[in-house]
């Protein structure tokens, strides 16, 4: 299921609920947009609460524990952002006009909150050298079942150069994910495939992928995309990069080293 946001107010906005729209995604997804001056407190009673810093300066206040962060452009610049458990109070003062992505969901564990600052996001290039370049692109994991076993949930984001693929080759795994995109221009433009529905991506638009569904998807030259990805953990089933990944046989023969390819001369 596909969902296109019509632009955000000041303050949270809703894009999906888990009690709604996001039953099968088992999370909440929505952006606190907040200007200089503005705050915001979160404090859920049942859910644990993640936030990742899209653009502009905030402090997140915890307990007795400030954290600051900012970010100019998140196409360059590493994410910040929180975890925090059920009944966790956290105030996002804003410095700098600013979105935040936030993502929730039903957890009876109690932690410490956790504060993740650029130096400590998890990044790879994935790709690079691989199919003539066009699956190239940059992962950041903000944390996941290794850095954070003690969550329900995994964040972190990819950086699509303009024209590259990414979840590509194409894979499945059994926990369900929210893809959510931003462009470098507001125009941008993409596809994201589930299975065999297609779907234009636009600024600001979010995918919600089902168990066992292949989700590949591709952006429009001229135009760099951002896809935040959020998977929630199945109970006793947690998604692990390594092991819950497996992508389909079809697909597997152009990963070969002595994989040979139609090349067009004319």
């Amino acid at each position: 299921m596909f969902v296109y946001t019509n632009g955000y107010k000041e303050g949270y906005n809703s894009v999906i609920e888990l009690e709604g729209s996001g039953k099968d995604m088992m999370m909440d997804v929505g952006i606190l947009r907040l200007r200089a001056g503005g705050s915001y407190t979160f404090e859920e009673a049942q859910k644990e609460v993640a936030l990742m810093l899209l653009e502009g300066s905030v402090a997140f206040v915890c307990g007795e524990n400030t954290y600051s962060a900012q970010r100019g452009n998140a196409f360059t610049d590493l994410p910040s952002g929180m975890l925090f458990c059920k009944g966790t109070k956290v105030t996002v003062n804003c410095l700098e006009d600013c979105d935040i992505y936030v993502q929730k969901s039903l957890n009876d564990r109690s932690y410490d909150a956790v504060f993740y600052p650029p130096e400590s996001i998890m990044c790879n290039a994935t790709g690079d050298g691989i199919l003539d370049d066009t699956m190239h692109r940059k992962v950041r994991t903000m944390f996941d079942y290794d850095s954070a076993p003690f969550s329900n949930m995994v964040l972190g984001e990819t950086v699509n150069k303009p024209g590259r693929w990414s979840g590509y080759i194409p894979h499945i795994h059994k926990q369900p994910e929210v893809y959510y995109y931003r462009f470098d221009h507001p125009q941008g433009f993409g596809a994201a495939f589930e299975n065999d529905n297609v779907y234009k991506i636009k600024n600001d638009s979010l995918l919600m992928i089902s168990s066992f569904a292949e989700h590949p998807q591709v952006t429009a030259p001229g135009y760099a995309m951002l896809t935040i990805w959020g998977i929630r953990h199945i109970d006793g089933d947690p998604w692990v990069r390594a092991a819950s990944c497996v992508e389909p046989e079809e697909h597997k023969w152009m990963m070969q080293p002595d994989a040979k390819f139609t090349e067009v001369t004319r």
